[in-house]
């Protein structure tokens, strides 16, 4: 207790020097409270729209489809995808831990409207699970999502041919130059090898500032994908979204666990979203260079400490030798020193996590808008971007400034421990 009140005491002792100190590492912590949170809601951003728009959390397909998925095969389905299904979810183990399960088909295809030609992808889902996947009913600008009654209840045209309901992105209905209740008729290539050419009708549009959507995606129901596709009764994908999105390695393992002993799936591949490819793991993969960038910022916040301490050191020789001679050992006068390194990080620290939640805090709700940056890009990530702030962040940044301005208060600590008594002493 002894060398703790020296520390805070020799620390006063030179309010401005002390103030400087404090001020870098404040600075410097504030700025990595605001990355870090930057850089969580660009991820969540990207995690959220790309794992509930293609890969979801836990991905089932084929391992024929896995092996062209790039081509989006219509050939390579599940069949009997509904006892899949509940052969998971009624595993205690497997069903606590999820939140959605539902059945998906993604096939390209080219669309004309009046001389307007436009390549595009079409996503059959169930209506009622895709409002919590795609969630396109809370986007529709124009029309209708599809009603409940009607949803993959093809209609049928004067000339009794199926007509499909399907909802798109107005920049897309843009470019075609189509309207609410115009159709348009497409060729498409179904499961039975054969080609079709199915009538399309437009019921609703949608807007979600995701140019990726909005650009190249339209919806229809499920049993309208499957009726164009003539696929029978089967699937395409099965996705799965989980309560806890982080869990997707570890509930990924369990299904394939639980497929592995029965035959009959074996031709089956289990992909949670950490391995499903594109922008989500991708960016997994660099938050290991974000650590770095976080580390980098917070020694060079704390760099000044170590200049500080070593101009200390060389003021207090004459202190040093003195309190050697009473019987000072050399780990105290280090840890005398450490002390006083440690103090004015910890300081800064908690100063600049209170900075970096007031700069952060009007973010925090409102966002960052990027519209005119990534307006036009095709990415899954959201215009406008909200910083994240959690307690296992805000605990962790404040742990690294009170380690990094430890660490670097060693060096001029131990330069003060070596030094001799007398020779202290004498120096001044």
């Amino acid at each position: 207790m002894h060398l703790i009140k020296m520390a805070f005491r020799n620390i006063l002792r030179n309010k401005r020097r002390s103030l400087l100190a404090i001020s870098s590492v404040t600075i410097s912590i504030g700025m990595l409270f605001f990355l870090q949170g930057f850089i969580g809601g660009m991820t969540r951003s990207v995690i959220k729209n790309s794992t509930k728009n293609e890969s979801g959390h836990i991905r089932i397909t084929t391992h024929g489809f896995l092996d062209k998925k790039r081509f989006m095969p219509v050939d390579e389905n599940i069949l009997e995808p509904e006892k899949l299904i509940g052969l998971i979810t009624n595993d205690q183990k497997i069903g606590k831990e999820i939140d959605l399960v539902s059945e998906r088909f993604y096939f390209g295809l080219l669309l004309q409207h009046q001389g307007n030609n436009k390549s595009a992808i079409a996503i059959g889902g169930d209506p009622d699970q895709e409002k919590k996947l795609l969630m396109l009913n809370k986007s529709i600008v124009s029309g209708n999502y599809f009603q409940e009654k009607s949803a993959g209840a093809s209609t049928k045209s004067p000339g009794g041919k199926k007509i499909h309901e399907i909802i798109m992105g107005k920049k897309m209905a843009d470019t075609l130059r189509l309207k609410i209740g115009d159709t348009t008729t497409v060729l498409v290539q179904g499961s039975d090898y054969a080609l079709h050419v199915p009538t399309l009708k437009l019921v609703g549009i949608f807007q979600t500032g995701l140019n990726e959507m909005d650009d190249l995606v339209f919806q229809m129901p499920l049993k309208d994908a499957k009726d164009i596709m003539h696929c029978g009764d089967s699937a395409q994908q099965i996705m799965i979204m989980l309560k806890n999105y982080q869990d997707s390695d570890r509930v990924a393992g369990l299904i394939t666990a639980k497929l592995k002993g029965n035959k009959e799936y074996h031709n089956l591949a289990v992909i949670p979203w950490t391995k499903a490819g594109g922008y989500a793991e991708t960016l997994q993969d660099l938050m290991s260079m974000y650590a770095l960038i976080y580390l980098v910022i917070a020694f060079l916040g704390a760099f000044i400490i170590t200049n500080i301490m070593m101009m200390v050191v060389l003021e207090r020789r004459k202190e040093i030798g003195i309190i050697k001679s009473m019987g000072f050992s050399r780990m105290e006068v280090l840890l005398l020193f450490l002390l006083e390194g440690t103090a004015l990080g910890t300081v800064g620290s908690m100063s600049g996590i209170v900075l970096g939640i007031l700069a952060s805090l009007y973010f925090i709700f409102h966002g960052i808008d990027f519209s005119s940056s990534i307006g036009q890009m095709n990415m899954p990530i959201d215009n406008v971007i909200k910083i994240t702030l959690s307690v296992p962040g805000v605990i962790g940044i404040m742990f690294l400034g009170i380690v990094v301005a430890s660490v670097v208060a060693v060096i001029p600590s131990r330069q003060a421990a070596k030094m001799n008594a007398v020779d202290a002493i004498k120096s001044v």
